[in-house]
């Protein structure tokens, strides 16, 4: 174990040496960013500055990218350029075209474009064949980090239900794909560490006590196991998850009493496990009136304008998004036009999966659908969910490269 910590250190400190190296370690910031979050009291007790609270992770990413531009801009194409812009453009002609709107709109007239946008560019180099060997240490540091973080202050000082009212839901997400990651490692590796680091983040997002980012976590275990598992691996873990589920439901009562009891006395939330107990995991009971949303917005669209009710119109229907990616596209743009961008996006994502030359290449690419679109259907809003724009980007890297090897070929 110190031995592994010793050479993660000696791995990341050679990175600071050449501007390729600093290339490599602005890209495992950008996916391990959950550590600069910490930075966050930089700002956050300042009046002035306190509203960059919540992305001052990204502004220093930024910072960080003017220094080794010349390494990012080389892995570009004008074209990636172009489609920004014309982002840009759609996002802004909003506030011109849908006046009704600009209250909401105001809430992303700097976020979308400086502190979501980008990921989209920097998705597009994301070579995880490369990268892995840095993103696995980043991420569990993550885990670790966010596990003292939450056991021994927040959870602590804020007791459930005291946060805003959302529980842990911001951190919950922000550490899911750290968490997917390291259960990633563990089933191609199998190793002790893997399979120990795994566990506590499974433990600390249950602890979290909010129910989509374990839909999301137990989705990418069902993908992978379903489209990457080789086939001598695939059989015993089928059998072994039918075992586990099979111990679990026959002993059920049991470990929801346990978990129930002991998450409240090392001071953290047991609001899932009491929602297991009372069967409404899977419900719609105490989902931030989801089910009233959707039925809001779909009453709304029956009887909508051919083009929607515009980017965050929304807002005056139901009072905020949709908490569903395909309503949140159809009232932003009108049934045709949205229509053509859902279909749009979801062949994007099938023909970046298909463009996969490894496995490693399945697996992140899995990580990023289950963290980052996945998600979109049961909370955030696309135009400041950073990893679903990550992953458009690496979408198109994974079309490139494919093109580019059959060329050689």
């Amino acid at each position: 174990m110190t031995n592994s910590i010793r050479n993660n250190i000696s791995l990341f400190r050679s990175l600071l040496h050449t501007k390729e190296g600093l290339y490599i370690l602005f890209l495992t910031l950008v996916w391990g960013s959950g550590i600069l979050r910490f930075l966050k009291f930089i700002v956050a007790h300042n009046s002035v500055t306190e509203f960059l609270e919540p992305y001052f992770h990204v502004l220093l990413l930024l910072l960080f990218s003017v220094i080794i531009i010349k390494q990012i801009m080389s892995h570009l194409q004008s074209r990636d350029l172009f489609f920004c812009i014309i982002c840009l453009i759609v996002f802004f002609s909003y506030f011109l075209l849908y006046p009704s709107n600009i209250d909401a709109l105001m809430q992303y007239i700097y976020v979308f474009p400086i502190f979501t946008l980008p990921f989209f560019l920097w998705g597009i180099q994301m070579d995880i064949e490369n990268l892995d060997t840095y993103f696995k240490p980043i991420s569990y540091l993550n885990i670790l980090l966010y596990f003292v973080y939450s056991l021994f202050y927040l959870q602590r000082k804020f007791p459930p239900g005291t946060l805003d009212g959302e529980y842990y839901m911001r951190e919950a997400y922000v550490v899911l794909p750290y968490i997917i990651y390291a259960i990633w490692c563990a089933l191609r590796e199998h190793s002790i560490l893997d399979i120990l680091i795994s566990l506590l983040g499974i433990f600390l997002l249950f602890s979290y006590g909010t129910r989509g980012p374990i839909v999301c976590l137990i989705a990418f275990i069902m993908l992978y196991v379903i489209l990457i598992a080789k086939s001598k691996y695939k059989l015993p873990l089928v059998v072994g998850m039918i075992a586990c589920v099979g111990i679990v439901a026959m002993n059920v009562d049991a470990i929801l009493s346990f978990f129930i009891e002991l998450m409240p006395k090392i001071g953290m939330s047991n609001r899932v496990f009491m929602s297991m107990a009372d069967n409404a995991f899977i419900n719609y009971e105490n989902s931030s009136n989801r089910d009233i949303i959707i039925e809001q917005l779909w009453g709304a669209l029956k009887v909508s304008e051919p083009f929607g009710y515009g980017l965050c119109g929304s807002w005056n229907i139901c009072g905020g998004y949709a908490h569903n990616f395909i309503l949140d596209i159809l009232i932003s743009f009108g049934i045709p036009i949205g229509s053509i961008f859902i279909l749009a996006t979801l062949l994007l994502f099938l023909k970046g999966f298909l463009s996969c030359s490894s496995d490693n290449e399945k697996g992140f690419f899995l990580i990023l659908i289950c963290s980052g679109f996945l998600k979109l259907f049961i909370s955030n809003f696309f135009l400041r969910e950073s990893l679903f724009w990550l992953l458009i980007g690496y979408c198109i890297f994974l079309i490139r490269k494919q093109r580019a090897l059959k060329k050689d070929d």
